[in-house]
């Protein structure tokens, strides 16, 4: 067997070793995070959420559904129990932990998908849910904001 071939097959070996007992230590320490965050709450349809969180505030449903659907694409899990009061600097931080870029992805997503910039500032300002359809909603309505 060539020397290059024997080379691989131990770096694929100890990867495997090493990566799985990781993505199972990651994905269980996950399911702990979310359950702490969302634990005792009830899921939401799209529209029971808009209507329980941003109804009353004025903000057109497609736009809170819309913010809603790139968090649960960008960090991969279901949101259905997320609130509006949710914090990602606080009960959701632990998003971060295992993908610490997912905050750009999040500001990207948004800027495409509504056309709109968002700066640096406001991105890291915004802590909630309820920030982050905020802040969408006003540069909507204010496209020089």
């Amino acid at each position: 067997m060539p020397e290059w071939l024997i080379t691989i097959s131990l770096l694929v070996v100890f990867f495997l070793a090493v990566g799985i007992p990781i993505w199972i230590y990651e994905s269980k320490d996950r399911k702990k995070r979310y359950d702490a965050a969302f634990g005792g709450r009830d899921p939401l349809e799209e529209k029971s959420f808009y209507e329980e969180c941003f109804q009353s505030r004025g903000i057109p449903a497609d736009v809170v559904i819309k913010v809603k659907r790139i968090l649960e694409e960008v960090l991969n899990d279901d949101l259905s129990r997320l609130r509006a009061e949710d914090d990602f600097t606080r009960n959701l931080s632990f998003f971060f932990q295992y993908d610490s870029m997912a905050d750009v992805e999040i500001v990207q997503r948004l800027e495409a998908d509504f056309d709109i910039k968002i700066t640096d500032k406001e991105a890291g300002d915004a802590h909630t849910v309820e920030d982050i359809v905020n802040l969408v909603w006003t540069k909507l309505r204010h496209p020089a904001a």
